[in-house]
């Protein structure tokens, strides 16, 4: 039996929670830390099939880490797990966050990005670039070389500015979409995870637009 201040407690965090997902329930919650990463890894999970399946949610920066903190303290309180969630992070490498985040979340949880930001990883594909901006490769690669030593952002900056276009997070998706398939690293530590948890091991790439 619960007291009186442990259900207070419970439907608090419950209409926090509610708050965190939105509508509906859903089958996987995927927690990222901005606009630019919920367009990319929408385009990433539709081409999938998964994009009516899985809820991606935005926290800014840290704040994804404690809606995932909020929904894993929701579990802890002894109430069964509403809907399973990963939460994707930009590289940490503060050993205090790390701490923080291991000490709150079980290993697969969360995924630390071995990239700085989520723009890193669009940048991987130079056919996808060119499409998406209307540059043709060679610029894209000298373009890349130049900055090679800056932040990806700053990449980015570059090759948006060389298209005489204006940043924002559905032109990244847009490469995005281009990709034949996520990043080795993101297809290994969070696509696989989201589809053996949903029963999907095995099954095929659906087409781009495409959904299960």
């Amino acid at each position: 039996m619960f007291s009186s201040a442990q259900i207070a407690k419970i439907v608090s965090r419950w209409w926090n929670l509610r708050e965190i997902i939105g509508d509906g329930t859903p089958e996987f919650l995927l927690f990222v830390e901005g606009s630019d990463d919920e367009a990319i890894w929408k385009a990433w999970l539709t081409r999938e099939g998964l994009g009516r399946r899985v809820r991606v949610k935005t926290g800014g920066g840290m704040g994804a880490l404690a809606a995932a903190k909020a929904v894993k303290g929701f579990y802890r309180l002894g109430l069964s797990h509403p809907f399973p969630f990963l939460l994707v992070l930009d590289r940490v490498e503060n050993a205090n966050q790390r701490q923080s985040i291991e000490a709150s979340l079980d290993s697969d949880e969360y995924h630390y990005c071995t990239e700085d930001d989520v723009t890193a990883y669009v940048l991987s594909d130079v056919e996808a670039l060119a499409q998406a901006l209307a540059l043709d490769k060679k610029t894209i690669e000298r373009e890349l070389a130049v900055h090679a030593a800056e932040p990806s952002k700053a990449k980015w900056r570059s090759l948006v500015e060389k298209a005489g276009t204006r940043s924002s997070a559905d032109l990244k998706a847009s490469v995005a979409k281009r990709m034949p398939k996520a990043p080795t690293e993101l297809e290994q530590a969070v696509i696989r995870p989201i589809k053996k948890q949903l029963g999907l091991d095995g099954v095929e790439r659906f087409s781009i637009g495409g959904d299960i």
